[in-house]
Order: C-alpha cells, then structure tokens, then sequence
C-alpha cells in the first residue's frame, strides 16, 4: 500500500478556519494570518533542521580549533624566508591567528552539551506556540487557552505541526508540549511575524 500523499497547505489552512470559526467578514483575514503562520513556521523549522546539534557544534569547533593549531605550527618555519617587512605582516598575522585560537577556546569553554536526554522537537514547539497565539487572537481570550485533548489549541498545533514536517497522528507529542507551555511558559521561540 503507498504512503498517503502529504497534504497542501490549502487543505491544511482550511481545515485551521474551520476550527477557530472567525465571522464571515473575517475569514480572508485570518486565512491570510494563517497561511502566513505556515509559511513562517516552514522557513524556523528549515533552519532548525540545518543547525547542528550542541554536540555537533562542540565537535566542529574541535576540529576547527585543530586546524587553527596546526595552521600556527606550519606557519612559524616559513618566517625565517622572508624580509623584514613581511616577517611583520606574518607576526601580525599570527597575533590574529593566537587570537582567534583564544576565541575559538572560549567558545569551546562555554558550549554546554547536554547530557543524553532526547533534543525538542523544535517544530512541535513552533506549533504548539504558534497554534496558541492564533487560538487567542481569533478566539478572543488573550490568554493561553485550555490544556485540553482535542480542543481548538489542540487541533490547531496539529494542523501547523503537519504543515511543517507532513506528519500526522502526533497528538501525544502536541500535548506533551503544550503542558510544557502551559505550566512553564517555555520553551517559548518568538513570534514569527
């Protein structure tokens, strides 16, 4: 049996309008919003997907720092070769180079790589949010609304999560972070517009 086919964003912004209900002189404006939202919410989870890891990153700058170190020792033999004026030039290249080592070793003294716990799943958390600020703008609360299975804030965040990585049936995960988000006010992203 093939895969089902992942969804159009119109199916999905339509299916978004008719959970949060807007008055018919509304509709096109918060189609707009909504469309919007998806588009927005597709571009954060494109760059998410492309940063690395803290794990990843701590590996990168290892290797970088390596580099910078080995750049240093091939480099001090070739002083001897050249005049006066270019054994400046490559002095005043090689404090730049002990200072970007220095850098280099800071920010390696700062990573923080977390112990083995899984990543979040930053796309659910961009819905999760998303879904919440759309709920409270077009539902009139201006608070967060309930924590509950299956409500307005529930069927939204689904709908933005599927719109962002084709993924469905992930209600488990949504509710998970919508109790983070709920009880914590975190982990909150931004406003994407």
């Amino acid at each position: 049996m093939p895969a089902p086919s992942r969804r159009s964003v119109d199916d999905i912004a339509e299916d978004i309008l008719n959970l949060l209900n807007p008055p018919e002189d509304k509709k096109a404006a918060v189609r707009a919003e909504v469309l919007d939202n998806i588009d927005r919410l597709n571009q954060y989870a494109r760059r998410v997907r492309e940063r690395p890891t803290p794990a990843k990153q701590k590996d990168l700058l290892e290797k970088y720092l390596a580099a910078l170190n080995a750049a240093k020792r091939k480099m001090v033999p070739w002083w001897s070769r050249f005049e006066r004026s270019e054994k400046e030039e490559q002095g005043a290249f090689a404090a730049k180079l002990d200072a970007e080592i220095e850098r280099t070793k800071e920010r390696l003294e700062n990573l923080k790589v977390p112990p083995g716990a899984p990543p979040l799943d930053m796309d659910a958390v961009a819905a999760v949010q998303q879904a919440s600020l759309l709920v409270s703008d077009w539902v009139k609360t201006r608070r967060l609304p309930k924590l509950t299975r299956g409500n307005c804030w529930h069927g939204v965040a689904g709908f933005l999560y599927e719109a962002s990585t084709g993924r469905i049936d992930c209600e488990d995960l949504l509710y998970t972070y919508m109790r983070r988000f709920k009880n914590h006010g975190y982990p909150r992203i931004m406003r994407l517009h």
